[in-house]
């Protein structure tokens, strides 16, 4: 049996590949993968297009965020202060985080990526919201929105009460 090749080549798809193995991270062996192929290699530079969309609009400045890496305990609560943190943590995260982009940059909300000190991993995604002038925690999120277990929820809880949130009260 013979196989048909079909390389789906559209002039407008050219460019982003180009700039994805030009510029973008380079592509990398996939485990039992050796050739991803042409869909993968199209859905990696549309994504890398996406973010270097987000990143370029984050360049006027972000939002007051208190200085990265604030520990607490075992975890490590990394702020996020411009659309394109919040795109990466989405995107790691596999969960809607960037849906809040507008709420951060108004100062009604703060995010922050939770990680462990030990081993750098991100575990979870705190999300304060602005409440009669005081900050109230209103959500902690493991990879794709999934509720984390009582123990770490509760842990990650009571290292957050120890975070001063009142930074961003001031901004507009």
């Amino acid at each position: 049996m013979t196989r048909k090749l079909r390389i789906p080549m559209l002039p407008t798809e050219l460019p982003q590949q180009r700039l994805y193995l030009v510029k973008g991270q380079p592509v990398r062996r996939l485990g039992h993968r050796r050739h991803p192929g042409w869909a993968w290699m199209l859905r990696q530079a549309n994504a890398h297009e996406e973010f270097r969309e987000v990143e370029s609009r984050s360049c006027d400045g972000g939002w007051a965020a208190p200085a990265s890496g604030v520990v607490s305990g075992d975890y490590e609560f990394v702020f996020m202060g411009t659309p394109g943190a919040l795109y990466e943590e989405g995107r790691t995260m596999r969960h809607c985080v960037y849906d809040f982009v507008e709420d951060c940059a108004r100062g009604e909300r703060v995010l922050a990526s939770v990680r462990r000190t030990s081993t750098g991993v991100r575990i979870a995604t705190v999300m304060c919201a602005l409440k009669d002038q005081s900050w109230k925690l209103s959500q902690i999120r493991g990879k794709t929105n999934r509720l984390l277990d009582a123990t770490t929820n509760g842990r990650i809880a009571a290292a957050s009460r120890g975070i001063d949130w009142s930074f961003q009260a001031q901004t507009s």
